[in-house]
């Protein structure tokens, strides 16, 4: 939602919504290191596992630690917002590369196969 947000904003329709654009990658970034806490709780220090495991795990793993150096671009501020945009549509990309082999490994390999 911060990535579409900041669309909206660099279209200049969102006029007034840096603040939530702040405040949701805040919460976003809160939530990936506890995502990433749990997920290495879950699966504690073994670094074995198929490939899909490995992606998943170290992509939510780098998902966590750029949410936080986002979440720094974003309290730093200033004028030029070229950096926070790209990391955020960078973010944005991988969320939905994770949430792909997340269902990987819940629901099986090709989990989104139609027929």
């Amino acid at each position: 939602m911060a990535a579409l947000t900041e669309l909206f904003i660099m279209s200049r329709r969102g006029a007034g919504l840096d603040t939530a654009v702040r405040a949701m990658i805040y919460g976003g970034a809160a939530g990936a290191v506890v995502a990433a806490g749990f997920g290495w709780i879950h699966t504690g220090l073994w670094f074995g596992g198929e490939t899909t495991m490995q992606a998943h795990r170290w992509l939510g793993t780098l998902l966590a630690i750029f949410g936080l150096v986002l979440a720094g671009l974003a309290k730093r501020g200033g004028d030029s917002r070229a950096a926070l945009r790209t990391l955020l549509f960078l973010i944005a990309a991988v969320v939905i590369v994770q949430g792909f082999l997340g269902g990987e490994l819940a629901h099986g390999p090709d989990h989104l196969k139609i027929f």
